[in-house]
């Protein structure tokens, strides 16, 4: 019974990547832009942002403000 809801529900991903689809679909984002958006922040990025955070603002999504931090 398993195995047939398991064959019944599951699917098989046949994808295959060819040049088709980079010359139809535009680039929508360069690779500088995507260099910068997926390299890690250095520490001046982190230390800026935390020291310039205003201590007495709304707690965020983990319900700690300012200056907790």
């Amino acid at each position: 019974i398993i195995s047939f809801y398991t064959n019944l529900y599951s699917y098989d991903n046949h994808f295959e990547q060819n040049e088709l689809i980079s010359l139809v679909v535009p680039l929508v984002i360069t690779l500088k832009d995507n260099n910068m958006l997926t390299n890690l922040p250095t520490f001046k990025e982190v230390k800026d942002a935390r020291f310039h955070k205003d201590g007495s603002s709304a707690p965020g999504l983990d319900r700690f403000g300012g200056n907790f931090y």
